[in-house]
């Protein structure tokens, strides 16, 4: 669909580990894998969590880097503790072994250069440049790194005099529930709790505290809905991008017009700029409770919050709405109704509007746990998509007649409610147990993922993304997992659809660990361009393994997988390489450490000889003289068709400690020395790469074994033995 190809993301050769999606934007993804290579120097090949990479994209292809700090100089790293909004940069925890102490937060810059922040402890929050760090320090109280250098960072949990709010608490960055937001995109707004009275505060450019959840209620006994009921603590269920508005729940009565003992969602909203100073806290100067008038609202949990804000889906047992929602069918009390909460210039004190009723099952509210949220919007929360057992249309070609789990696209602006998970006709998905649903959104406080605001639909709503088992297309055959792309009414299929071990749980042992715990399968950029999934089908040339792979349908996209232009004899072996070049003056390490300039790693493959060609004929065995300028590990993989597919027929693999010329031997495959043997020719292509060098070589090897025919002895004829 769109002119899509396919582009391979992850390293070519993944060293029998699966790669696992973390964060991923319009030309990059970030993965973490146990295999070890690009340079990484961690060395934990064989632990859970692996070592962290991040692929991009060029004009020439996908490139892996190990952004992780490698070499003597540093200690630790491991996976990162956030990235940038474009990849580019990232936050990491290790020290400096030639000091000592305990860790310290550096900050990688897009040239590799990597920064000292400062000490500190606990899980760290980041705005969207790196460029503010917040954290708790373990003693109670949260912090604020702005820039880098700072001994000191710049406290976040205190009044407006600076004093420590209830220094006897301790303190959470948003709440155990959520962490949506919890900074603000450009770090001007953090969201905190307090320990002991529960009560949620935000910090405002590091001069002013708002107390968003304090009590605006004014109520005596007197009253018809009676006094204001006592303190309770408040839950951060997540903020606008801006930080401009934020959402909590509660129990207590913040609004005279809240007259029920219910959990009651409330909207903040946060002034832009800097709020002058108010006493020793500011109040929230315009509060509104979201989850209905007086009597109890039945409220459940939020769903998803929109990044702007002006939106907010959530679900409630009571009737909060009076229109018709899916199915033409009002909200009924008791049900799990779905609603969508909107404030904006047409509706200043908020609008409810009914979308439909769900299945107890679909678990599209409560906290942002293990599993995520299981719904995701636009910025401005106009289109909804969520997955769900609820039959939420039951008439015309688009009817649910199954219990299985559908994708739905719900338009707030018009109402109109689609079912994604269809066959491309835009009828049919109702295959009893085959589920449909998609990559829910993770804002975990241990995982490095960046804080995207959707993981299933682009930008403009207009492209979702899912998975499914069921055949929504002719091409698929293979039973398992596979990738769709609704887009503009259209289904079309992405992956291959041919028999795979695409099944979320084939990743087995430490992988499969990894791919439940981050749930990334498949997702699109936020232009749409870019469906990232994986799979273990090879779908293009440059794919020299079987096991599992990142890759990219992208519009317009593909690289030229053309073989060469074929030669004959010696013509195909080419000059002498080159050595590698030398660097310019005054070039530093492409590594981005600390110390003197380096050179820039490079290697050079020798030329095979027909001599040599004809022995690796004979024994299997192929030298190749490989020089190199820098230390690292060298790694040969080899492939060859036979009988009409490409197979992997060798690889091997040698650690470099000593600039100079090494050699790096595989021997050939039993299954390539026995197409060489009966046909007589084969062609090998095996590409090599040094760990922390972008650029590969490959070298063609061409082999012909001659076919020895037994001749008899001179004996012979005369009679003798033969």
């Amino acid at each position: 669909p769109e002119c899509r190809a396919y582009e391979l993301v992850s390293n070519p050769f993944t060293e029998g580990f699966a790669p696992v999606p973390t964060s991923f934007t319009d030309g990059g993804v970030s993965y973490i894998s146990n295999g070890n290579y690009a340079n990484d120097g961690n060395g934990n090949a064989a632990t859970i969590g692996g070592n962290q990479y991040v692929a991009l994209r060029s004009a020439s292809g996908w490139s892996t880097s190990a952004p992780g700090p490698s070499g003597p100089e540093y200690v630790g790293g491991g996976l990162a503790k956030a990235f940038s909004s474009d990849l580019r940069s990232s936050l990491w925890e290790m020290s400096r072994a030639d000091q000592s102490g305990g860790d310290d937060l550096y900050v990688r810059s897009p040239n590799g250069v990597f920064a000292r922040i400062g000490p500190y402890s606990g899980f760290p929050k980041a705005s969207d440049d790196l460029s503010h760090i917040v954290f708790n320090d373990g003693a109670g109280r949260i912090s604020e790194y702005v820039g880098t250098g700072d001994e000191q960072p710049r406290p976040v949990s205190v009044d407006n005099a600076g004093e420590q709010i209830e220094p006897e608490c301790g303190t959470h960055i948003g709440s155990f529930d959520s962490f949506s937001h919890v900074i603000s995109t450009d770090g001007r707004v953090i969201f905190w709790t307090s320990e002991c009275a529960g009560a949620l505060y935000a910090r405002v450019t590091g001069a002013t505290t708002i107390e968003a959840s304090a009590s605006q209620c004014t109520r005596e006994s007197s009253d018809p809905g009676g006094a204001c009921n006592a303190e309770s603590a408040a839950v951060f269920e997540g903020a606008s991008a801006s930080g401009t508005r934020v959402y909590f729940t509660t129990t207590q009565q913040l609004v005279n017009s809240d007259t029920d003992e219910a959990n009651d969602l409330y909207e903040c909203d946060i002034p832009a700029g800097t709020p002058a100073p108010v006493g020793s806290v500011n109040s929230c100067p315009d509060l509104h409770e979201v989850s209905g008038a007086a009597g109890e609202s039945g409220f459940q949990g939020v769903t998803r919050i929109s990044d702007d804000g002006s939106r907010v889906y959530f679900v409630a047992t009571g009737v909060l709405a009076s229109n018709l929602g899916a199915n033409d069918v009002p909200a009924v009390a008791g049900n799990d109704n779905l609603y969508v909460w909107q404030r904006d210039a047409a509706h200043p004190e908020g609008q409810t509007t009914f979308v439909g009723e769900l299945d107890p099952g679909d678990r599209l509210w409560g906290g942002e746990t293990f599993s995520g949220r299981f719904a995701q919007t636009t910025d401005d929360g106009r289109f909804l998509v969520f997955a769900t057992y609820a039959a939420l249309i039951d008439h015309g070609p688009q009817a649910d007649t199954d219990t299985a789990r559908d994708v739905y696209r719900y338009d707030a602006d018009t109402g109109e409610l689609l079912r994604l998970s269809t066959d491309a006709d835009g009828e049919g998905g109702n295959e009893p147990g085959s589920d449909a649903q998609f990559t829910p959104i993770l804002y975990p406080s241990y995982a490095p993922v960046a804080q995207r605001p959707r993981a299933a639909m682009s930008d403009d709503g207009g492209s979702v993304v899912f998975t499914t088992t069921e055949s929504l297309s002719p091409g698929d055959t293979n039973g398992t997992i596979d990738t769709y792309l609704w887009h503009d009414g259209n289904v079309s299929l992405i992956s291959s659809g041919k028999p795979s071990d695409d099944d979320l749980f084939a990743f087995g042992g430490e992988a499969g660990v990894q791919a439940l715990f981050f749930g990334v399968q498949a997702a699109i950029s936020p232009s749409g361009r870019d469906v990232y999934f994986t799979t273990s089908a090879q779908l293009t040339p440059d794919d020299v393994d079987t096991g599992f792979s990142i890759y990219d349908a992208r519009v317009d996209g593909g690289f030229d997988h053309s073989p060469p232009t074929p030669c004959t004899g010696d013509a195909c072996q080419g000059g002498r390489s080159a050595q590698p070049p030398a660097p310019p003056p005054g070039s530093s390490s492409t590594g981005g450490q600390d110390g003197p300039p380096q050179v820039r790693p490079a290697f050079s493959v020798r030329a095979i000889t027909a001599t040599e060609r004809k022995l690796i004929a004979s024994t299997g065995k192929v030298s190749l003289s490989v020089t190199t300028n820098a230390s690292g590990v060298l790694s040969a993989s080899a492939t060859a068709t036979i009988a009409k597919r490409s197979s992997s027929v060798g690889s091997g693999k040698r650690n470099v400690t000593t600039p100079g010329t090494v050699s790096v031997t595989l021997t050939l495959s039993k299954k390539a020395q026995a197409e060489l043997r009966s046909d007589g020719k084969l062609t090998v292509r095996v590409l090599v790469r040094q760990s922390n060098v972008a650029t590969t070589q490959t070298v063609s090897l061409k082999l012909t074994r001659v076919k020895r025919t037994l001749q008899p002895r001179h004996g012979a004829a005369r009679g003798g033995r033969s």
